[in-house]
């Protein structure tokens, strides 16, 4: 039995359970920018629900000056259907799939098994229940989203590196991050020493 009702008039389909999955793609011999990656991503996210919100984007650590990296993760949110993924695909290089490239599919429901607001729907009646949808109410009003069409990592990266960006600095590497900050516009950006360096996430 769902713990929420739906809020969609549209016919009900079938989510996916909550778990790990993996899925395969041909995948060029070499890291990805975020864009490529993202074409891979976004159908697996479709495939969850047609209401979703991206909010995160995340490289690997071994994102290199061309904004390019082995690894990278897309965070969504499904507000219907009480569910968060994270999607990621990896490029040949790194993926754990000899010879192909690999997208792995993390779905966590909302609230999560053995939590807090689990036992409180469990026991405690029609009052947990509101309480526990306005967490969730509220949780999503924490994570705005970020569109899905954006200035590709690699255009980001020569934002960056053309102020003199250090992409290890102190020998430690960094990683290229897509967020909304606290009321502020959609931003991409990358740590160098003790600075963050920002440029728009998407096009204006």
């Amino acid at each position: 039995m769902a713990l929420f009702t739906r809020k969609s008039k549209e016919p009900v389909v079938e989510t996916p359970a909550p778990g790990d999955r993996m899925f395969t793609f041909a995948a060029p011999p070499r890291a990805i920018s975020a864009m490529e990656a993202f074409v891979q991503a976004q159908q697996i996210a479709h495939s969850v629900s047609s209401n979703r919100r991206l909010f995160l984007v995340l490289s690997g650590d071994d994102v290199d000056s061309s904004g390019r990296s082995g690894e990278w993760q897309f965070h969504y949110i499904y507000p219907d259907d009480h569910l968060e993924a994270i999607i990621t695909v990896y490029s040949l290089p790194t993926s754990p799939i000899p010879g192909s490239g690999a997208i792995n599919q993390s779905l966590t429901a909302w609230p999560p098994v053995g939590s807090v607001q689990e036992t409180m729907l469990q026991f405690q009646g029609p009052a947990a229940r509101l309480i526990v949808e306005q967490q969730w109410n509220d949780r999503l009003d924490r994570l705005p989203g970020l569109p899905e069409v954006f200035v590709d990592s690699v255009d980001a990266m020569a934002t960056f590196m053309a102020t003199g960006a250090d992409l290890e600095s102190n020998g430690v590497a960094s990683k290229l991050k897509g967020r909304t900050p606290p009321g502020a516009y959609p931003v991409w950006e990358v740590a160098t020493g003790f600075n963050v360096l920002q440029t728009p996430f998407s096009p204006r």
